[in-house]
């Protein structure tokens, strides 16, 4: 099983009440295209090209501070995935 597939198996669906606390301590990036699980094995595997590609084009960021208030705000679900010691979440909205 690859990387890719076990972190498949490990998405799980989350609410903002959740994963607030990792935003806190700015471990919480927000992923914007490809699938968490690839992410996560990029981030698992130490593929920094790929995940300096991301950060450098916006695909994986921390939520913006408008973000976080409106999420607190108005209920939002997610979709997460913990690969230490960060927290990968998209909303399903997205």
């Amino acid at each position: 099983m690859t990387t890719v597939e076990r972190l498949a198996a490990e998405v799980m669906p989350a609410t903002w009440a959740l994963l607030a606390p990792h935003a806190a301590r700015e471990a919480l990036l927000l992923v914007d295209g490809p699938a968490l699980a690839e992410v996560g094995a990029a981030i698992a595997d130490d593929d920094a090209a790929a995940v300096t590609r991301w950060l450098g084009d916006g695909t994986l960021r921390r939520p913006t501070a408008e973000e976080v208030t409106g999420w607190a705000s108005e209920p939002v679900a997610f979709e997460a995935l913990i690969v230490q010691p960060f927290v990968l979440a998209r909303p399903f909205s997205a």
